[in-house]
């Protein structure tokens, strides 16, 4: 039972995000909005949450600890001031009770079973917008202080596996096994100097939208920092395998897209994610970020600049 209340508990934590059970005025109440929520105690446990217009939400966390691991739900509200309400529930029976205040983009407080167990909880709101460019809808989400889109870029015109980029004015792309749905679906491969735009300077916008770029190796770094370390993080929900599995609590939405390979082939799908950054090894290699598919592990290796790699960019 204490393990269970400890496990709901963690679960309220996580989304104190939301709105006090009292009445709000949808027009005026400024959390309404997805939350990554944090809890902290002898479970520990994170969840994505959104909370409805009139300030109200549900939610099932999975919490785990020394202990073992239970799903536990949580539900309530959080007013217009920031005052966050929620009940912890186990087994459709109410076990303790979350609080705390919300303000802009963050929040923090307290949790308290019934044991009596406790512990303390925080929360990051999602920043989410869309961006229209080239004639594709992207979305956006913030991670710390970063706001990055959450698709793979797909623009320009494809070229086969076995050709070359050239700097003629055309954004040319390559797509996995030469075919365009797998471009729609993963986004664009491309070789560096292209996705730079034949620029080579680190942190160039390349073949971004207006007021985004191409990630910087430090950027990169700041994005591993920000997720623990944890590739798992930063993969979407159903990419990966045993420990590799995408938990996407970032909602970064990372994709194993593979890549192609300097002799024109292609290679890795669902395997490997490699994302190029904006800053150059030498005058052949490049940054890159890169997740496997059966760990967690999220490297900063070079590659050749002639690899197809995916591009996600970042904001200015």
């Amino acid at each position: 039972m204490i393990r269970v209340i400890l496990m709901c508990c963690m679960f309220l934590l996580l989304f104190p995000a939301c709105k006090k059970d009292e009445p709000t005025t949808p027009a005026t109440n400024p959390f309404v909005g997805t939350w990554h929520l944090v809890l902290a105690g002898s479970y520990t446990g994170n969840a994505n949450v959104s909370i409805a217009s009139d300030g109200s939400f549900s939610f099932s966390i999975l919490l785990s600890g020394s202990g073992g691991s239970f799903t536990n739900t949580i539900t309530g509200s959080v007013s217009s001031s920031g005052s966050v309400s929620a009940g912890i529930y186990e087994g459709g029976s109410k076990i303790g009770t979350v609080s705390g205040t919300l303000s802009g983009n963050g929040g923090s407080g307290t949790y308290q079973t019934s044991e009596p167990s406790s512990g303390t909880w925080s929360a990051t709101r999602t920043v989410t917008q869309e961006v229209t460019y080239s004639g594709k809808t992207y979305h956006t989400v913030q991670i710390g202080n970063q706001i990055w889109l959450k698709e793979n870029l797909d623009v320009g015109t494809m070229i086969q596996g076995i050709d070359t980029a050239k700097n003629n004015g055309t954004i040319e792309k390559y797509c996995y096994n030469n075919d365009t749905a797998n471009c729609t679906s993963y986004g664009g491969l491309y070789q560096w100097d292209e996705a730079m735009q034949y620029s080579p300077t680190a942190g160039a916008q390349g073949i971004c939208p207006p007021g985004w770029h191409i990630p910087t190796v430090a950027e990169f770094m700041i994005l591993k920092n920000t997720v623990d370390s944890n590739g798992n993080a930063l993969k979407a929900v159903g990419q990966g395998t045993g420990a590799g599995v995408g938990t996407n609590t970032s909602g970064f939405s990372a994709l194993l897209a593979g890549n192609r390979h300097p002799d024109g082939n292609f290679s890795i799908f669902g395997a490997n994610t490699f994302l190029w950054s904006s800053t150059w090894y030498n005058t052949t290699d490049a940054f890159n970020l890169t997740m496997d598919s059966d760990n967690s592990l999220i490297y900063l290796l070079n590659n050749l600049k002639v690899y197809g790699f995916s591009v996600r960019c970042i904001k200015d």
